[in-house]
């Protein structure tokens, strides 16, 4: 089901309750300062050390839409959850339609409301087909200054184990929740 991000709900980071995403949030708005998105240069994994083995980092190609996005770096925690190393590699060439679609247009919300956005869905996790709850914080990051043209992407894994399905994780995807977090 395509997603209008548009017309997404806002909310204070008070909705997230996961502790590792508020940080990152947190970090995020201490970088930015008074810019409305921060410059990539000023973002450091290490400060944000909950999250470290599962953030990605992407790049946003293309002035306007519909953007591309590619990899940079995935987290070690990432890859071993889906059993695969997204580095380098484009949203386009690893997920299949309609998946593809869903992850293309949710990031695309940052990029084009200039804020964090959170989302949250149950994921199969492929090596055990053991469905886990994955939620998921993007923010904006501007190499100049000008345009959102990186997003970083933390992860927060649910530990709790659900049912084993036959669902395809690359395919089978959808999101539960989405919201945009308000800046303060």
């Amino acid at each position: 089901m395509p997603l209008e991000f548009r017309q997404i709900p806002e909310a204070t980071i008070d909705a997230v309750e996961e502790p590792s995403l508020r940080a990152l949030f947190d970090h995020w708005q201490r970088i930015r300062g008074s810019r409305t998105v921060p410059l990539r240069a000023n973002f450091d994994p290490l400060d944000v050390p909950l999250l470290l083995k599962d953030l990605f980092l992407v790049e946003v190609h293309g002035r306007e839409p519909p953007w591309r996005f590619r990899y940079r770096v995935a987290g070690t925690g990432i890859s071993k959850f889906v059993g695969q190393d997204y580095t380098g590699r484009f949203v386009d060439e690893i997920f299949p339609p309609p998946a593809r679609s869903i992850v293309e247009e949710f990031y695309s919300a940052p990029v084009r409301l200039r804020m964090p956005v959170y989302s949250s869905s149950r994921l199969i996790v492929p090596w055990s087909q053991v469905s886990k709850r994955v939620s998921r914080l993007v923010v904006p990051l501007s190499l100049a200054g000008q345009s959102v043209d990186m997003l970083l992407s933390g992860q927060h894994y649910d530990q709790a184990a659900g049912a084993r399905t036959k669902r395809d994780f690359l395919k089978d995807y959808e999101l539960e929740n989405i919201f945009a977090v308000r800046p303060y």
